[in-house]
């Protein structure tokens, strides 16, 4: 046998580096304290990096923590999180079951055994606590006699516990005798669970078989003649139904306990309760402590002494081996009584992990190691770990390495809520080491903060504008994580203070004022509100506090004051027409009870308590004070006509025109004044008017207006000139006036001409979308249309320039929805909308609530489900259909001698409908390649509820077995 020396490379003492890969190895070191020969001597879980380096102790295992010192086995469940058992190594015979998030790095002790609550045997030292996930979220394990053990399941849903069976005691001779489970319990494929249970005495064993639907504990096969192999180290290998491990003793010259034997390889075919002995160790290879492994290659792979040259029985040498269950042969790998070796590998070898990479990692006592079966070389990796002051932390690494892939991590607060000051620091650190690059996102309020893409939140002096509710999302290879949201509360500094206002003037006894502008203070009258009513006069205040200082408002004085009032006297008239030259006199503006205007002050300003009017006008008078302004009634005084006629000018649209004219239009003239006209053309009377009639001018030429003043024909005239054949429009002008509007694809925007005096034609590139009088029209986003719009103006003179427009249209977010259940039962339960791609969209439709869909709420028919997304600039969206169907007969694969699979398609939960009697029945899945896949199911005639839930979609075949006979059939699983 040729002999591999391997790399060492061996982490340095204060030199650990943080585990930062996604991909890790997990384990549960053996040992944790400076004294290693102590019996009681902690344990403490670790994790290794991808490649078994770095190694980092997360955790020691106490008695105020998980109950006991000494912690064994762990697995990682379905469900992402870790769960393992302690071991009892005197310590009132008690142990835990306990849970670990690898993603918040937190531990829940969820069962205690041998409590009043509990009062299962705990695990000794008799063997060590393990676990496996038979079926999805329902862990099964094994507690060891102290006086008996148990074998129980926990339901990883609710965190619930149920007991399975208890290990038999066995009578041998008269005498009972306790017994303990080997190695793991075994799940085969006839759907029962399969143990190694050794006897305390006389050494020997038994083969178990539990029911997991019955809780029956039954024990089909006992060891009887030790040259066969005992006892049976468990955690058996399944091939072709049968059940293949090794033992730790047993083979050629065992005798009793007088002779010391080697293991050997046994293969157990539950089916025929057969014990077949297929190979006896060697004295290179023998007495193999632990169960072996299956790696890629087909090969059982396992760790065991060896004698040494002298021949001698045992010694701590140990050998890494295959069995081939091909041609039945054991080959040794590497064997470490190399000399330059010992002193850094320590001699206990413990469990092996097949990897995901294609490696087999190991441990031993003072660390772990990496064998390739291609390259057949070996090689140290993380070795033990020191403390500044030599305590061993991980001494005897693992029995039970496990390979997780660890989604982003974060160490919890107790505190999410917190209030701050204008200007202070502030740092949130979620102390992720393993998140993605750019794979941290940070939302405030909501919207994703560009500049936040560390996992520690930090403020240098905080502003108001850092307030609000702040989320994390974090991602790697493994998945995302969300840590709970904080809120950040910002409270103004001393230098920020209420404002008020307000009426500081009580008008009379009665009067009263509103005083505003408390923000969140108090009131000098003790008044907490936002406003406040006041009836006395007085200095009013607010004073506001908080955790960042006291602040006072400004003071409003408030103070009594009598109100102002007057009235004109004109003989009882109120308006007065006259001709120019002729007065009247106003009287009425004397000193009235306002106090601090002696009179009030006429329109012009003056204050006289009389006033003559010699022109036209409105005249009244103002008296005010700080309480109020009092107008007097109002006296209009006026002339027949205006002393120059104006003309107004409209053109055929009713608009204000300006007399130049197209030959054949005519342009309609009003004169202002509000007595008699003549309009002359050329010196030629053109016809007469008055206030409200329109003239038509329709001739080319110069206009002249008179009016009639107190009779007598006014010296004053307007003139303006009518001119035919004008100019065309101005320029279009296009509103907005820019070159380019830009806007989403499905957003609704208008185009205005900013010429109201002409007519209009929009065009775009492919057709006149408007025409006539369209001063406004919808513009057409889709950049297929190339976004390019024309203005032209134009009357009947001619056309101005046209304005042109970039339309420029962003399209909405592609947005993907296609649920993979187009049809559902109405008592299917509550579906999980995901199909919605990208992610971090919302979903809405009836029977929908957040991300669930309610078949129950939605009611039987046809229910569109739409899926609504938006990257922040623009939002798209796309429905699919859900059909909720009352399932009165379900459609099926296949209804072929009495089996019935439904639904299907299905996202791995349906029924197996079986209508038929028979004794015995089990169901297994297999990939399309004919790899077993989930757990094996024992089946009932009638209907059978499997949940593989956790498979990804695909063609997957169906071995059912009914009192000895297969059924083959399809079933086809969808995403959720």
């Amino acid at each position: 046998m040729r002999l591999q020396r391997f790399l060492l490379l061996v982490t340095m003492a204060g030199c650990a580096v943080a585990v930062n890969a996604q991909r890790q190895y997990w384990g549960i070191s053996l040992a944790a304290g400076a004294d290693t020969t102590d019996p009681l001597r902690q344990s403490a879980l670790f994790r290794v990096d991808s490649t078994a380096m770095n190694l980092e102790t997360l955790m020691v295992f106490d008695a105020l923590v998980v109950g006991q010192p000494t912690g064994i086995g762990i697995i990682q469940a379905a469900n992402g999180t870790i769960y393992g058992m302690t071991n009892d190594l005197g310590f009132g015979q008690i142990s835990t079951l306990y849970a670990y998030d690898p993603v918040t790095d937190s531990l829940r002790v969820l069962v205690t055994f041998g409590t009043p609550q509990y009062p299962w045997n705990g695990v000794a030292d008799l063997g060590s606590p393990s676990l496996i996930e038979a079926q999805p979220g329902i862990l099964f394990g094994k507690t060891d006699p102290t006086p008996q053990g148990t074998v129980f399941k926990f339901y990883t849903a609710n965190d619930s516990i149920a007991l399975v069976a208890p290990v038999p005691i066995i009578n041998y001779q008269g005498t009972l005798y306790p017994g303990a489970i080997h190695g793991d319990l075994t799940m085969a494929s006839d759907g029962y669970l399969y143990a190694a249970v050794e006897n305390t005495t006389p050494y020997l064993g038994r083969i178990a078989r539990i029911d997991p639907v019955t809780n029956t504990w039954t024990t089909p096969f006992a060891y009887s003649d030790p040259s066969l192999g005992y006892p049976q180290n468990g955690s058996f290998i399944e091939r072709n139904g049968k059940l293949y491990s090794n033992t730790f003793r047993g083979g050629p010259g065992e005798n009793g306990l007088a002779i010391p034997g080697r293991s050997v390889v046994m293969e157990y075919d539950p089916a025929t309760n057969i014990y077949t002995k297929l190979l006896d160790y060697s004295d290179s290879i023998r007495n193999a402590s632990k169960a072996f492994i299956e790696a890629d290659d087909g090969l059982f792979y396992g760790v065991a002494t060896a004698a040494d040259t002298t021949g001698s029985s045992f010694n701590q040498w140990q050998v890494l081996y295959h069995y081939d269950p091909q041609d039945t042969s054991l080959t040794l790998r590497y064997d470490l009584p190399s000399a330059d070796l010992y002193g850094v590998t320590g001699k206990a070898w413990w469990g092996l992990l097949p990897a995901s990479n294609g490696m087999i990692y190991g441990s031993f006592e003072n660390g772990l190691f990496e064998y390739d079966p291609v390259s057949d070389t070996l090689r140290l990796r993380a070795g033990i770990q020191y403390t500044s002051n030599g305590a061993i932390i991980g001494h005897g690494p693992s029995a039970s390495l496990i390979e997780i892939c660890r989604k982003p991590n974060y160490k919890p607060r107790s505190t999410t809520s917190f209030s701050l000051c204008t200007g202070s620091y502030f740092a949130y650190d979620l102390q992720n080491v393993n998140a993605a690059p750019n794979g941290v996102v940070w939302r405030r309020n909501g919207i994703i903060v560009p500049g936040q893409t560390s996992q520690r939140l930090e403020f240098a002096a905080t502003t108001a504008a850092d307030a609000g509710v702040w989320a994390c999302t974090l991602t790697n290879q493994c998945g995302v994580t969300e840590p709970p949201a904080i809120t950040l509360t910002v409270n103004a500094g001393a230098g920020v203070t209420s404002t008020i206002t307000g009426d500081t003037l009580l008008c009379g006894n009665g009067d009263s004022a509103v005083l505003s502008g408390n923000n969140g203070g108090t009131w000098s009258t003790g008044a907490t509100t936002p406003t406040i009513t006041v009836t006395q006069p007085g200095n009013y205040q607010v004073w506001n506090q908080n955790a960042c200082g006291l602040t006072f408002s400004n003071i409003l004085e408030v103070m009594h004051l009598d109100s102002a009032s007057t009235q004109l006297i004109a003989d009882g008239q109120t308006s007065f027409v006259f001709c120019p030259g002729a007065s009247v006199v106003i009287t009425g503006n004397d000193a009235g009870p306002w106090g601090l205007l002696p009179t009030g002050q006429w329109q012009d300003g003056s204050t006289a308590s009389t006033y003559t009017v010699q022109d036209t006008g409105t005249y009244f008078v103002t008296a005010s004070n700080a309480c109020n302004a009092d107008t007097s009634n109002i006296l209009y005084v006026y002339y027949p006509v205006p002393p120059t006629p104006v003309a107004l000018f409209e053109d055929a649209f009713g608009q204000v025109a300006d007399g130049l004219l197209c030959a054949g239009d005519s342009v309609l003239v009003y004169s202002l004044s509000d007595a008699g006209n003549s309009v002359f053309l050329n010196g030629q009377y053109a016809g007469g008017m008055t206030s409200g009639i329109s003239f038509v001018a329709s001739t080319s030429g110069t206009y002249q207006m008179v009016a009639y003043f107190c009779g007598v024909l006014s010296s004053d005239t307007s003139t303006f000139t009518i001119t035919l054949d004008s100019l065309p429009p101005s320029s279009a002008v296009i509103m907005p006036d820019t070159a380019y509007l830009f806007g989403c694809d499905q957003d609704t925007a208008y185009l205005s001409s900013a010429d109201p005096y002409c007519y209009w034609a929009w065009q775009d590139i492919n057709n006149v979308q408007q025409t006539d009088s369209a001063q406004q029209i919808l513009v057409d986003w889709n950049i297929g249309n190339n976004g390019f719009y024309t203005l032209y103006n134009y009357n009947g003179c001619g056309t101005g320039q046209p304005d042109f427009i970039q339309v420029q249209g962003t399209p909405a977010p592609d947005v993907l929805y296609a649920e993979s259940l187009d049809t559902l039962c109405l008592s299917a339960g509550v579906l999980v909308l995901s199909a919605g791609t990208p992610l971090g969209g919302t979903y809405t439709g009836n029977g929908v609530s957040g991300s669930n869909f309610d078949p129950v709420v939605a009611g039987i028919g046809a229910h569109t489900i739409t899926y609504t997304y938006s990257d922040g600039t623009c939002t798209g969206y796309a429905q699919d259909v859900i059909m909720v169907d009352a399932c009165m007969g379900i459609a099926v694969v296949e209804v072929v001698n009495g089996i019935v699979i439904s639904p299907n398609p299905n996202t791995g939960l349906f029924t197996l409908n079986v209508f038929r009697d028979f004794k015995a029945g089990t169901m297994v899945l297999y990939d399309a390649k004919g790899t077993r896949v989930g757990g094996t199911t024992r089946i009932v005639p009638g209907a059978n509820e499997v949940h593989e839930s956790h498979l990804a979609p695909g063609v997957y075949q169906v071995r059912i077995e009914i009192d000895g006979a297969v059924e083959q059939r399809r079933v086809v699983i969808t995403e959720e």
